[in-house]
C-alpha cells in the first residue's frame, strides 16, 4: 500500500481568512467516496497575498483496482474561494500486495483497515447452555 499524498502550489492574491482545503475523491462513476478536509486536522489558517505550497496525505487508504479522481477545494470565510472539478485522474492498477489481498473479489472501491479476532470460550462442563438447576 503506498499512501495517497500530493504538494499543490497556491497563489494567493488576496487575503484569505479561515481557509480550508478539501478534496473529494471519486471513482470514474462519479461516486464520491472520501471528502477529508484541512480542517480535520488542523484549524482553519490566515493566508496573506503569495506562493504557497499544500502537502496532503492520505496515508492509510486503500483502494481496489479500478480509476479515480480528485475534485480540489478552498473555502473560506466569504464561501468557496476555488473548485477544480476532476483535477487529478489515476488508476490504482493490481499488484502482488492486492493480489493477496484478493481484492478482486470485493466489490467495494474503499478497502477499510479492520481489526478482527476468534476467542474460543471455556466449554461449559456438563451443562448446556440455557439449562440449568435451581438449588
Amino acid at each position: 500500500m503506498v499512501p495517497l499524498s500530493l504538494e499543490i502550489q497556491v497563489v494567493v492574491e488576496r487575503p484569505i481568512r479561515q481557509l480550508e482545503f478539501g478534496i473529494a475523491l471519486c471513482n470514474s462513476s462519479g461516486a464520491e467516496f472520501a471528502s477529508p478536509t484541512s480542517r480535520d486536522v488542523t484549524a482553519p489558517v490566515v493566508l496573506d497575498p503569495g506562493e504557497y505550497v499544500f502537502d496532503i496525505s492520505l496515508p492509510t487508504l486503500k483502494l481496489s483496482t479500478g480509476s479515480y479522481y480528485l475534485d480540489l477545494g478552498i473555502r473560506s470565510d466569504r464561501g468557496m474561494e476555488d473548485h477544480i472539478v476532476q483535477a487529478i485522474h489515476f488508476e490504482v492498477l493490481p499488484n502482488a500486495e492486492s493480489a493477496e489481498a484478493l481484492i478482486h473479489h470485493r466489490r467495494g472501491h474503499v478497502i477499510p483497515e479492520i481489526s478482527f479476532s476468534i476467542k474460543e470460550l471455556q466449554p461449559q462442563s456438563g451443562a448446556q447452555a440455557g439449562a440449568g438447576a435451581i438449588p
